[in-house]
């Protein structure tokens, strides 16, 4: 569990929501929303933020104060997984003109970065 929850401590993508707050949805194998919630309190102190684990139907919601794990059914999800605040079009492209295309290696980055996990990472492509 805490391999898990270390690997989505850098594996959430944050959406900004209207500028009001930052909102990530995830699917990790486990209940990890109590073990990464504080490693977020501290990396984004001064945001509203809601980390949704979808599997689950809860989230982690923090007021700039505290966290706290709620029930959040998955209507919130459908509303806003296709929310663009224009950051996850920059993010993709950085990420492409970074990309080296003769070091492209396909296998190397699913071992590093299992497939499970890219439906909710912006910068990958799940298709593929």
């Amino acid at each position: 569990i805490s391999i898990e929850a270390h690997r989505f401590e850098g594996f959430v993508r944050f959406k900004s929501i209207n500028n009001n707050f930052l909102y990530s949805s995830i699917e990790p194998d486990n209940n990890i929303l109590e073990i990464i919630s504080p490693h977020f309190q501290r990396r984004f102190s001064d945001e509203y933020w809601i980390i949704h684990d979808i599997k689950r139907e809860i989230a982690s919601i923090y007021n700039k104060i505290s966290w706290e794990i709620k029930e959040m059914d998955n209507e919130i999800y459908n509303t806003l997984k296709n929310y663009n605040d224009g950051f996850q079009d920059l993010w993709k492209g950085y990420f492409k003109s970074t990309t080296i295309k003769e070091r492209i290696n396909p296998k190397l980055q699913k071992r590093q970065m299992p497939k499970r996990y890219w439906a909710n990472l912006s910068e990958i492509d799940s298709n593929k």
